[in-house]
């Protein structure tokens, strides 16, 4: 069975070796039911020397995730909050690059984005 691209950033974390843990939770009412994120973005916290991450995880929909954050009313509140920071992990299938070309062999990869306070009225191509 595949990971989620929660379970891919909690292996990656953990193998990092930091402490993380699913903040996310299922709401089951009304049916189907839905995910919500602590404060609305994110899914999972992890303990680094530089204090607490929050953490969004998603798959190839970096765009939407961004936005999502970039529309949250308390990303500002958790940036302003001392030590803690944000970052938008995107996971996507990448082919192995050879040096004749590229191989069939498929391997999992993050796109890492650090949300900061002077980034977050920008648009993802870096202009405000």
């Amino acid at each position: 069975m595949a990971l989620s691209p929660t379970q891919r950033t909690l292996r990656a974390l953990r193998n990092r070796g930091l402490i993380c843990e699913i903040v996310e939770k299922f709401i089951s009412f009304p049916s189907p039911g839905h995910r919500k994120d602590l404060f609305g973005i994110i899914d999972i916290l992890a303990l680094s020397q530089d204090g607490i991450i929050g953490i969004q995880s998603c798959g190839d929909s970096f765009g939407q995730h961004l936005q999502k954050i970039k529309e949250t009313e308390l990303t500002e509140e958790w940036l302003n909050t001392p030590g803690t920071s944000l970052e938008l992990w995107a996971w996507s299938k990448r082919k192995r690059k050879l040096s004749k070309g590229y191989s069939k062999d498929l391997y999992w990869q993050a796109r890492v984005e650090v949300i900061t306070l002077e980034n977050l009225h920008e648009d993802h191509t870096g202009r405000l």
